[in-house]
């Protein structure tokens, strides 16, 4: 008897045709959380680089402070960098209190030098 081409191998392409979609719907959803979660990673090393780039270029604002949230790796490093920065703060700042002090000293003696002549 000849093989039968109506319900016999209908069934198997149906099932292998649902099984293809299947596979792709997964295969979307997987790809669009995977892009979710490195979008958000990737956007948060940015700021942390930005505010590097800044820095280093002379043109940051060292009272800037990077938002922090959460607790991965990338918050861990914001908030390194945000510590250092604020340690950076703190120095120049003494540094230019020491400056005017210097600069105000310095005044007073020069008055009392010309005074003196």
């Amino acid at each position: 008897m000849p093989p039968s081409s109506g319900s016999a191998e209908s069934p198997p392409r149906s099932l292998l045709t649902q099984l293809i979609l299947s596979l792709a719907a997964i295969a979307s959803i997987a790809a669009a959380i995977t892009g979710s979660v490195t979008g958000v990673t990737v956007g948060g090393l940015a700021k942390v680089r930005d505010a590097r780039e800044g820095i280093g270029s002379g043109s940051g604002d060292l009272t800037r402070r990077l938002p922090v949230t959460g607790n991965d790796e990338v918050a861990q490093i914001a908030r390194s960098f945000k510590a250092f920065v604020g340690k950076i703060n703190s120095v120049m700042v003494q540094i230019r209190d020491t400056s005017e002090a210097v600069r105000h000293a310095a005044n007073e003696g020069e008055g009392r030098f010309l005074a003196d002549c």
